[in-house]
């Protein structure tokens, strides 16, 4: 069986509907934001690797312990921050468009 990071089991997963533990970030860092009127309000999301993702909510998420996020892997593509302005050079991250969540009891 072979053992993916959570990162790798996001990017595999675009477009399908997938489930994954972390907690919303008390130490944001710097992403693409994507604009979706049926999921206004995004979290930074880490991941249990070490990892941070963007996740969309159709309500804010104030739990600040680990919880099991279910819903749809998107791509986000947009400049990286800091390329040549004369550059066609894009970067791709992976965001979740969340249905719902749970608490995970530790």
């Amino acid at each position: 069986m072979t053992s993916y990071s959570e990162l790798e089991k996001i990017i595999r997963s675009v477009n399908k509907h997938i489930s994954i533990k972390g907690k919303i970030s008390e130490i944001p860092w710097q992403h693409l934001v994507y604009s979706d009127p049926e999921y206004p309000h995004f979290e930074y999301f880490d991941l249990e690797d070490d990892y941070q993702i963007i996740i969309y909510t159709k309500q804010k998420i104030t739990n600040q312990e680990s919880i099991l996020v279910y819903g749809k892997v998107i791509p986000v593509t947009g400049r990286p921050k800091r390329s040549n302005p004369e550059s066609d050079e894009k970067f791709t991250e992976y965001h979740i468009l969340v249905d719902k969540w749970d608490l995970i009891n530790v």
